[in-house]
């Protein structure tokens, strides 16, 4: 009798907690597969949001970011930043584009400048439009990237009351120097 007992007790050790299953082969079992190293996972950077074009955090603007913070305290404090563009300028330096909207009437595109390790250089609104009154002047500006060094940017004013034949237009043309700053080389007569 205890060699029985013995002999099911063997047994059921080795079938382990419940019932085997028969479709598992050696190997199959994840547990005994090689789990990737904690060195080997990549954390996200800043950048990384902004070219997975995820919303963006008050923390995160104001900790990598020289950006005054008037854009996301106060009447602003509602304000949305989204990742929108990386991309690599001459140099080394990065350029990211942050969409910005205030919640109240404005939507405007940040240009942001880094070094290959993050450090914000510089930045430009380089795109905005607002909701129009047409009681009240108003701009449109928005741009276009030119080259890894270089990009426009061009300004639409509408006077109050205005036609558009009342219109100005402006535009600048910008070099991003090899210290990843905006240098306006605008042609001027």
């Amino acid at each position: 009798m205890r060699f029985l007992l013995a002999i099911l007790l063997f047994y059921s050790c080795q079938s382990g907690p419940g019932k085997a299953d028969e479709n598992i082969r050696p190997g199959d079992d994840d547990t005994m597969k090689p789990q990737p190293s904690q060195a080997l996972v990549k954390e996200n950077t800043f950048l990384d949001s902004i070219s997975e074009k995820k919303e963006l955090s008050i923390y995160q603007i104001s900790r990598h970011l020289n950006i005054d913070s008037l854009y996301y305290t106060g009447i602003f404090s509602q304000a949305i930043f989204t990742g929108d563009t990386v991309f690599n300028f001459s140099h080394g330096i990065k350029g990211a584009i942050i969409n910005y909207d205030d919640q109240r009437n404005c939507v405007s595109k940040f240009l942001f400048t880094f070094t290959s390790e993050g450090k914000n250089l510089d930045s430009k609104i380089i795109a905005m439009d607002c909701d129009h009154d047409e009681s009240v002047g108003y701009s449109i500006l928005s741009y276009k990237i030119l080259s890894d060094s270089s990009f426009m940017s061009s300004e639409i004013y509408t006077p109050p009351g205005g036609k558009e034949s009342d219109q100005q237009k402006r535009g600048n043309l910008w070099k991003v120097d090899a210290d990843g700053r905006f240098v306006d080389i605008t042609k001027k007569d």
